[in-house]
């Protein structure tokens, strides 16, 4: 048996290697224009990462990088992050899950803020704190995104001062991710009073945002003007009379398309009440 499993791994590891071997031949001779990686088990420096930053660098024409769970952390997004200005027609870059700390979001950040075209940065649940969110918000003051996904991580009270000037000066963002996050009510008020005109998705859900929170929340909700605007409070702790209350904020603005309360501190009673907000087909709210 032990010598039967040595060899499926011994098999594996060469599949592996010729995965991304494939990867640096298409990279060096085809005119590709996406890398995508999925649960690739970097480690660090090993020689085949290295061959593969070394081949994404010298292509040039890549509009979209997707590696997701393949455990890059911050050596690895040190890697990737010294090929990204080589590609200066880069879209989209979708690293997610890849344990990727704050120093690997500096370099990643730094570099993506001399990218043109970038309109989408996934950075979900990776190990980003509050250290990172200063290059964060420096990227932002240049960058073009419209999608900032930073849900996942663990930015708290201490790094939601430092990420706003970047979000607050954006002139592109749309949609801004922050579930799942460890500010409470005091990173929410500064969060919430600080968001781009052009907002017209949010999502802070799975944070503890308190009385504050939920206060800040409510003067905000009225002063959205962009068209088909969501709002995702999910697993906020919310009391039924606050549920209620920002229910009822949301359907008397005309521009809300959708509200997302699931998950919070609602009766049946009060669910069919805030359910009852729904004016009509265009705006729905999601309490299951």
């Amino acid at each position: 048996v032990s010598t039967q499993s040595t060899w499926d791994q011994s098999r594996m590891e060469k599949v592996v290697k010729s995965y991304r071997a494939n990867y640096v031949a298409i990279l060096k001779n085809e005119n590709a224009t996406a890398l995508s990686f999925h649960q690739e088990k970097f480690d660090g420096p090993a020689d085949d990462l290295v061959q593969v930053a070394a081949a994404i660098k010298d292509h040039g024409k890549l509009t979209r990088i997707n590696i997701r769970d393949c455990e890059l952390g911050d050596i690895g997004a040190t890697h990737i992050a010294s090929t990204l200005e080589s590609n200066p027609k880069l879209e989209s870059i979708y690293l997610w899950k890849d344990k990727i700390g704050n120093a690997g979001v500096k370099e990643i950040a730094t570099k993506c803020a001399n990218l043109p075209q970038l309109s989408e940065l996934i950075l979900e649940e990776n190990k980003i704190g509050d250290p990172a969110c200063q290059y964060l918000s420096e990227m932002m003051k240049t960058a073009k995104l419209t999608l900032l996904h930073l849900g996942s991580n663990q930015i708290g009270d201490d790094g939601i001062p430092q990420l706003m000037p970047g979000i607050k000066a954006s002139t592109t963002l749309v949609r801004l991710h922050l579930e799942n996050n460890v500010f409470t009510g005091v990173g929410a008020t500064t969060l919430l009073q600080n968001l781009p005109p052009g907002l017209m998705l949010l999502n802070i859900s799975q944070n503890k945002i308190g009385a504050a929170g939920i206060a800040a929340l409510k003067t905000y909700i009225p002063t959205v003007k962009t068209p088909e605007a969501k709002l995702y409070a999910d697993s906020c702790e919310i009391p039924e009379a606050e549920a209620i209350s920002i229910a009822q904020l949301c359907r008397n603005n005309a521009k809300y398309t959708h509200l997302f309360l699931r998950n919070n501190n609602i009766s049946a009673a009060g669910k069919k009440t805030i359910k009852d907000q729904e004016k009509d087909k265009k705006f729905k709210i999601g309490l299951d």
